[in-house]
């Protein structure tokens, strides 16, 4: 029981931290600390989609990585 709150709660911290790393991207790239690729605005969702995809592809990139090392 112990083992599923652990990960229940890693994953929940992981995703929240996921979504503001995106946000905080998105405002460094609006007052221009980040090139201004990462300020685009999806027009449908209103989401900074390009953020939010590179942000995802490198926690997925992590994950795998760290995954495989444990591995072999």
């Amino acid at each position: 029981m112990l083992t599923l709150g652990a990960i229940a709660s890693l994953t929940t911290v992981a995703i929240i931290v996921l979504l503001a790393q995106t946000r905080i991207f998105y405002a460094m790239s609006h007052d221009g600390l980040l090139p201004p690729i990462f300020a685009r605005i999806h027009k449908r969702t209103k989401t900074p989609w390009v953020s939010i995809t590179i942000c995802g592809k490198y926690s997925v990139n992590q994950g795998v990585e760290k995954y495989f090392s444990f591995i072999f």
